[in-house]
């Protein structure tokens, strides 16, 4: 059982379909794409040292 209680159960009020939904799932998604699109051009350095940690590993 999760903190939240079982799964599947729902109680009046669930936030669930409002913030588990496409519409807000694309959103995020977009929000997402678009931060971590820009993010290594403006940290170039950092973002080489996070690629090379991920290659490192394989």
């Amino acid at each position: 059982m999760s903190p939240c209680g079982p799964p599947g159960l729902r109680h009046p009020g669930s936030t669930l379909d409002l913030l588990g939904g496409a519409d807000v799932r694309a959103r995020v998604g977009r929000a997402a794409r678009e931060h971590l699109g820009t993010w290594p051009e403006e940290h170039p350095e950092r973002a080489a040292d996070i690629v090379g940690r991920i290659v490192k590993r394989r």
